[in-house]
């Protein structure tokens, strides 16, 4: 039996291989530390050692899957974040930012509250709005040119969101503004 239970061994460990492979871990590492539990593996006829060796290749293995899907989780959020600056002025939703940076909308929603404590939405609008105070601090654009350049639809929408932002609205920031450069 000990000889069957060693030949299934390997066979689990090249499985876990090949699923932190196919998971995006580099195959140099996976076949490194493969390889070496393979012969441990080969040359074991301890019961008892024989588990603690799959508990600890099934953790190694699980661990370099994992650091592997933190950066690429980073990597998403990254892109939306980027993405986002770079099409301020355009209707954008969640499905549509989740395509573009391929992911799922939920996958990103969850992973960019993580990484930014923020949001989509919430993290647009604060795009939104501080690009809407750079334009606005050009006395020649008028408010709702500003509404419409970062990107929302209506005047109304965009005083409503800039309120909740800022605080006030978007003529009595302008107007703060011009007090604090003319004194």
């Amino acid at each position: 039996p000990l000889l069957y239970l060693r030949i299934r061994l390997q066979e689990v460990l090249l499985a876990l291989g090949r699923s932190a492979i196919e998971s995006g871990v580099d195959p140099k590492e996976i076949f490194n530390s493969l390889q070496n539990y393979l012969i441990e593996v080969g040359a074991q006829y301890d019961y008892e050692r024989l588990q603690g060796l799959l508990e600890r290749a099934a953790v190694e293995f699980a661990e370099k899957v994992w650091e592997v899907c933190w950066r690429q989780g980073t990597d998403v959020v990254q892109r939306a974040r980027r993405f986002m600056a770079e099409h301020l002025n355009q209707d954008l939703s969640l499905d549509e930012i989740a395509r573009v940076v391929g992911t799922s909308a939920s996958y990103l929603s969850r992973r960019f509250k993580l990484e930014t404590g923020k949001n989509i939405t919430s993290y647009l609008n604060e795009l939104r709005i501080e690009e809407a105070k750079r334009l606005l601090l050009d006395e020649s654009r008028n408010i709702t040119d500003v509404a419409f350049a970062v990107g929302y639809g209506s005047v109304q929408h965009f005083g409503r969101t800039f309120n909740t932002v800022v605080g006030c609205s978007p003529t009595k920031w302008r107007q703060q503004q011009r007090e604090i450069r003319g004194s």
